[in-house]
């Protein structure tokens, strides 16, 4: 596993380095500073790569969030569905008739995500904000939308897979009251596979 969850922190270690070192180099003419500079800028190519090639838990839990909330912005519900755990189907309910009751807009953006590990990186949970134009699928309402959510992630079948969601305010952050005993009463019979 890689030590940062981002390249920028090593990187500027070895700019700072080769700057000192190229530097040196300039004042005394040894070319063993040259060298060691020269290596601090082969260094920073070599982290960049590295970092690249490394997705970590958190990076791919991310990644999950942001592909789901695509899928289901463009109604592939069956898409949006494999990112849903087996054990949840309340939850598969819920996107169901999320997607047949709401549309959102081409303007959807998604901000600050965050993930915390645990259970051993086995478990996760991530907080982050949707912001769109949500409309009534029959055309009754639209309006743009702030919200933000909580949502538990555990390994399954080889891959992350979402368990639980939580609307939260998006001011405040605290739970919607209700929202836990709504995705409790979606009727079996509107939960369609794909």
């Amino acid at each position: 596993m890689w030590f940062t969850e981002t390249p920028w922190p090593p990187i500027l270690i070895c700019g700072v380095l080769c700057f000192i070192l190229g530097a040196t180099w300039y004042q005394r003419q040894q070319s063993k500073y040259l060298f060691a500079s020269l290596c601090c800028l082969i260094a920073m190519a070599g982290i960049w790569f590295v970092e690249r090639s490394i997705v970590t838990p958190r990076e791919q839990i991310e990644v999950a969030i942001i592909d789901m909330t695509s899928t289901f912005q463009k109604r592939e519900t069956h898409k949006t569905l494999e990112y849903i755990s087996q054990q949840s189907p309340q939850l598969k309910m819920l996107v169901t008739v999320a997607d047949n009751l709401y549309e959102v807009s081409d303007d959807m953006r998604l901000t600050d995500l965050r993930t915390e590990l645990s259970g051993q990186n086995t478990r996760a949970t991530s907080r982050f904000r949707v912001n769109a134009t949500v409309a009534f699928r029959n055309g009754s309402y639209s309006q743009r939308t702030p919200t933000r959510w909580e949502t538990k992630w555990q390994i399954e079948g080889g891959g992350w897979k979402m368990f639980e969601i939580q609307q939260l305010d998006p001011i405040t952050g605290e739970r919607i009251d209700g929202f836990d005993s709504f995705i409790q009463t979606v009727p079996n019979f509107l939960y369609k596979k794909p």
